[in-house]
């Protein structure tokens, strides 16, 4: 049920006084990292298909998003393992419990 409760994200955002950043049609992964690094985006969600073309996307070009300290990610937990800690820095690495 990710996606009932990433419904609930547009509306939480300006409660509590934050921005939020949407990247329209653009989904790549270049295009995201982009906007993500352009507007300093601390918190992010999305589904494994979406942080994959990210990573893979930072791989190629070496890049960082540096002002990122929070990613949710949607979807089945099988998909998880593929972002596990290997392919992410250990700042922003998984939960430790994550199977």
């Amino acid at each position: 049920m990710f996606h009932a409760n990433a419904w609930g994200l547009p509306f939480a955002a300006p409660a509590v006084g934050a921005k939020l950043v949407l990247p329209g049609r653009h989904t790549d992964g270049a295009s995201l990292a982009a906007i993500m690094r352009d507007e300093a985006v601390s918190i992010a969600a999305g589904i494994q298909t979406i942080w994959l073309g990210v990573l893979d996307h930072l791989d190629v070009v070496d890049g960082e998003l540096p002002a990122l300290k929070r990613v949710l990610i949607g979807g089945c937990r099988r998909w998880a393992r593929s972002l596990h800690p290997t392919r992410i820095p250990p700042r922003r690495a998984l939960p430790a419990g994550l199977p």
